[in-house]
């Protein structure tokens, strides 16, 4: 139930700042509907083919988290990773610090305490800002 008052209140926000509306109902259902493959790739393509680079953030990170459920690792990491690098190259600190912990939970959860650990340091500049 938090998750779908967390997309509400992060699609509110983006509404209120005229960001790519397609890429916000995108996600919201995307969360809602059931997951298989077509569902996926369709949502992929509303990632791609967004202009907005904030909504792009976003969706790939909601898009980590469906990869971390379902247990596919590598494609949540390339999927955080995409948007730590977005989110890098504009300058968003609350979404590098996002993006940066959820890949430093799953390095956790796959056992790579070292680089987990690295990354909750790394990350304490981001959350002091």
């Amino acid at each position: 139930m938090k998750k779908y008052w967390l997309l509400l209140i992060i699609n509110f926000v983006n509404l209120i700042f005229g960001q790519n509306v397609n890429l916000q109902k995108e996600t919201l259902n995307f969360t809602q509907k059931r997951l298989n493959s077509s569902t996926i790739i369709k949502f992929e393509n509303a990632i791609t083919k967004s202009p907005n680079d904030t909504s792009k953030i976003n969706a790939l990170y909601t898009l980590g988290k469906v990869f971390y459920k379902l247990e596919k690792y590598d494609q949540s990491f390339n999927s955080y990773s995409k948007g730590l690098t977005i989110a890098n190259k504009i300058g968003a600190i609350q979404q590098i610090a996002k993006a940066n912990e959820a890949i430093g939970n799953l390095q956790f959860k796959l056992g790579n305490f070292n680089k987990s650990n690295f990354l909750s340091k790394s990350n304490i500049r981001f959350r002091i800002h």
